[in-house]
């Protein structure tokens, strides 16, 4: 049974992406055959390709990177919105 809805799944998030990668294709005009940035404007400095492992990395390292900031500062401001509420509802109560 898992199996079964495992592959629907599967086929349906493929399916999704077949037909909104061809939506998106035919809005913004894609195609394969133009010049990314480092490519055309390349300039040895800063516009310079690089391989696709490398973009990954830096992808998942500037996620990461921001996780030390970002999680104390949703903790603190959700409890403090926690104790506002809870605070006035025992408020009411009494």
């Amino acid at each position: 049974m898992l199996a079964a809805i495992l592959l629907t799944v599967i086929a349906l998030f493929w399916i999704a992406y077949r037909i909104y990668g061809g939506w998106m294709r035919r809005v913004y005009g894609l195609n394969d055959r133009h010049l990314v940035p480092s490519e055309g404007q390349y300039d040895g400095v800063d516009y310079v390709p690089t391989k696709t492992q490398i973009l990954l990395g830096h992808h998942f390292s500037s996620i990461a990177g921001a996780g030390p900031i970002v999680g104390p500062i949703l903790a603190v401001s959700t409890s403090v919105g926690c104790r506002r509420w809870s605070g006035s509802l025992s408020a009411r109560s009494s």
